[in-house]
């Protein structure tokens, strides 16, 4: 049967049947030859959800499904079977000239960019929003793009912008005179051939978005203190926002944002083989070890998915564990130490912990893992 959890909740095989609908049916049987439970096929053979239309038509997912006592089915969330690369778009770019080694791009976001880089050097500026939660790369994403396309990069966190006129520059007084410095925006803004990553635009306060909104129109420039500056040519914007209930200090985007978004791309975990692959590439820990970690951090995931605790488990995470492995701390340890411990209340912490405990057992101090990098040979 399909890997059954606590609460009723199951994970199991379906496979995308509309996109744009967001409608996914379940398997007669999945990969391994198993029926989906009664309990979820019962009312009906088709699930609709927005979760669904980030994937293409014919993919196959792993949907999380929790079922209530009166039987109502709650999807929690939805990841794909594979790296997706296997998927023929036409007019669809190698992943080759979009993907950095120890670095995964799911395939909404190389279709999205291989798109985008053509559409920039064509009509000169492109606008994209990334959204999702901590922790994939949506900040990462821009930088690569940059750099495998050889555009020039710039991220702006969008959390210290105070005033309007800081977008732009700044002013000072010089020998008497009062002289306007310009800023690294601007500056990027008329460089052109440039990514310009608007980090966290959600922590932006919406009174501070006027600035930008000519910049992102048609209109491509703006005027401010009697200076006008233009967008170049060959421009994307990589608009980055953060999703989940754990956000604090952010505001809902303003409309008038969305309404000049090019294309919006759903960010989540990678599929657990490509994960795997980073985690291994980017630290060097032996795949069994690595795929330990994988695993206990989407049993994880799916706790974060239920609204039962707040904290990051995302592949930043996955990362950071590895990394103190490296020097010489227990898995057990790392995962108390990198997650546990984020959980605000003692409860959170505890449902945590159940899971860890499950698959690692209770943590003993003093503990070093042997074996845990790949062989030099």
């Amino acid at each position: 049967m399909p890997s059954t959890l606590r609460h009723n909740v199951y994970r199991l095989e379906m496979k995308i049947t509309s996109s744009r609908e967001g409608v996914a049916r379940f398997l007669r049987s999945d990969s391994k030859g198993e029926r989906p439970p009664e309990e979820l096929i019962k009312t009906s053979w088709e699930f609709q959800n927005r979760k669904f239309k980030s994937f293409e038509r014919g993919v196959i997912v792993v949907a999380t499904f929790r079922v209530s006592e009166n039987g109502r089915r709650y999807l929690l969330n939805v990841r794909p079977t594979t790296a997706e690369a296997a998927i023929d778009l036409p007019g669809f770019e190698a992943p080759k000239t979009l993907v950095s080694e120890g670095f995964y791009y799911p395939l909404s976001v190389r279709r999205v960019f291989s798109i985008a880089d053509k559409m920039a050097m064509k009509e000169g500026v492109v606008i994209l929003l990334m959204v999702g939660p901590s922790g994939y790369g949506k900040t990462m994403f821009g930088e690569k793009f940059a750099e495998a396309t050889k555009r020039n990069h710039v991220r702006i966190n969008c959390a210290a912008i105070r005033d309007p006129e800081e977008w732009m520059g700044f002013r000072e007084a010089r020998e008497g005179t009062t002289v306007f410095e310009s800023s690294e925006f601007s500056r990027a803004l008329q460089q052109g051939n440039t990514v310009i990553v608007l980090d966290e635009i959600n922590r932006l306060e919406p009174w501070l978005h006027n600035t930008l909104f000519p910049l992102l129109d048609d209109a491509r420039a703006t005027v401010v203190h009697n200076k006008r500056f233009e967008v170049a040519h060959n421009t994307i914007f990589v608009l980055t926002l953060n999703q989940g209930m754990e956000f604090t200090g952010t505001f809902e985007l303003d409309q008038a944002f969305v309404n000049r978004v090019w294309a919006t791309i759903a960010v989540g975990p990678p599929p657990q083989d490509e994960e795997i692959k980073v985690v291994c590439e980017r630290t060097g820990l032996v795949p069994k070890k690595v795929q330990q970690i994988v695993e206990i951090a989407n049993r994880l995931r799916e706790v974060v998915a239920r609204r039962e605790a707040s904290v990051d488990c995302s592949t930043r995470v996955t990362l950071r564990i590895a990394r103190l492995m490296q020097y010489g701390m227990t898995m057990r340890s790392a995962f108390h130490d990198a997650v546990e411990t984020s959980a605000m209340d003692a409860d959170t912490r505890k449902k945590l912990a159940d899971v860890i405990n499950s698959q690692l057992g209770t943590m003993e101090e003093g503990e070093v893992d042997d074996d845990v990098f790949a062989s030099s040979d």
